[in-house]
């Protein structure tokens, strides 16, 4: 049994290893593979949260996998707000190519499967508590785009050209 998790634990190296490289020599720098990391769990704990059946239990999944996003998140708020300016001034290919990159995360297709999903909507509908602990959950992430709290703004549509 040792053995079998001493190998599992290897092999799960290796592939960390192998997508870190593969990430570095496409180009995507490490405060957005971390922001991937953190996106992908919360992305698989929601999906998680919502296959779970008792309301109760899926709103202490929510908020778990809320608080653990958002607490990484805070943490890593300083860089992400350095790396994010360092893209705002992206044009023409250059932030067509980041878009249709962060459009094609898995993260973003989990949880545009979980919230589009008519049970999940019927769920939230028919028990405010979890359309609650939704709404609570998101006030866990760091506000972005909230002048006093970040150095980062929305741009208008006049700002761009």
């Amino acid at each position: 049994m040792k053995k079998t998790k001493w190998m599992a634990s290897g092999l799960l190296s290796m592939v960390f290893s192998l997508f870190m490289l593969t990430a570095q020599a496409a180009g995507i720098s490490p405060t957005e593979q971390k922001l991937d990391k953190i996106l992908n769990t919360y992305a698989t704990k929601m999906k998680a949260a919502f296959l779970e059946k008792n309301d109760q239990k899926t709103i202490a999944l929510i908020k778990s996998a809320s608080d653990e996003a958002g607490a990484e998140m805070h943490k890593l708020k300083p860089e992400l707000e350095k790396w994010a300016q360092d893209h705002k001034g992206l044009k023409g290919a250059e932030k067509e190519a980041f878009e249709k990159r962060f459009q094609a995360k898995p993260y973003f297709k989990t949880i545009f499967e979980v919230m589009l999903n008519p049970a999940v909507a019927q769920r939230l509908q028919a028990n405010p508590a979890l359309d609650k602990a939704i709404k609570e959950g998101n006030k866990a992430f760091p506000n972005f785009k909230n002048a006093e709290d970040s150095n980062l703004e929305e741009s208008s549509e006049s700002d761009e050209g």
